[in-house]
């Protein structure tokens, strides 16, 4: 990202060119360079962070492998729909 506005600023001949800058002298863009990426974070957690991760993903496989079921209940259908109209012929008007 900063390497791309870097190649903007050198191929640029005249006009206002988008920049970014440092005023630590490149200190904190050096940190931001050293920082590691999700990919790197995971491998550095080990097999304690790729079971925390396997714990953390069952509540969301569970709720996806729900969804179905739950978008084909949410009619009144069946049994309960039934029964349902029953009580309410059954019940008297005032």
């Amino acid at each position: 990202r900063y390497l791309a506005l870097a190649e903007g600023l050198s191929a640029a001949t005249s006009g206002v060119v988008p920049m970014a800058l440092d005023p630590s002298r490149g200190d904190i863009l050096g940190l931001l360079i050293q920082s590691p990426s999700l990919f790197e974070r995971i491998q550095q957690g080990g097999i304690v962070g790729y079971v925390i991760i396997w714990i953390r993903s069952r509540p969301v496989e569970s709720a996806i492998s729900r969804l179905p079921q739950s978008r084909s209940n949410s009619g009144v259908t069946g049994n309960a729909g039934s029964a349902s109209l029953r009580l309410d012929a059954g019940a008297r008007v005032r």
